[in-house]
C-alpha cells in the first residue's frame, strides 16, 4: 500500500509537471525562432514574446486569488501552451498589418 501513498502521488505529479514545463519552454523557444524569421526582427520577437509570457502570472493571480481555485495539474499547462500559441498568432496578425498599412 506504499505505493499509493499520498507522498508518492505528490511525488509523482510534481515529476509529470516539472516534465511538462519542458515542453512549456521547447514551445516558447520554438515561438521565439518562427517570429525571429517572421518579422526579420529578434528585438520584436522577444519583446512580443514577453509580452505574450507576462499575461501568464496575471491570469494565474486571477485564478488563485479571484476565483480561488488552489488546485493545479498537469491538464493547466496545457492552458498556458494554448496561451502561448493565441498570442503568437495575434502578434502574427498585428505584424502584418502593421506592414500592410504602408
Amino acid at each position: 500500500m506504499i505505493a499509493f501513498s499520498w507522498y508518492y502521488q505528490e511525488k509523482e505529479t510534481m515529476r509529470l509537471v516539472n516534465a511538462d514545463f519542458i515542453y512549456v519552454g521547447m514551445v516558447i523557444l520554438a515561438c521565439l525562432i518562427y517570429m525571429t524569421f517572421h518579422m526579420k526582427s529578434f528585438f520584436l520577437a522577444s519583446l512580443s514574446l514577453f509580452n505574450v509570457v507576462m499575461t501568464l502570472p496575471v491570469a494565474l493571480v486571477i485564478y488563485r486569488y479571484v476565483f480561488g481555485v488552489t488546485y493545479f495539474s498537469s491538464i493547466h499547462i496545457t492552458v498556458l501552451i494554448v496561451i502561448v500559441g493565441i498570442g503568437a498568432d495575434d502578434i502574427f496578425v498585428f505584424h502584418d498589418l502593421w506592414e500592410g498599412s504602408f
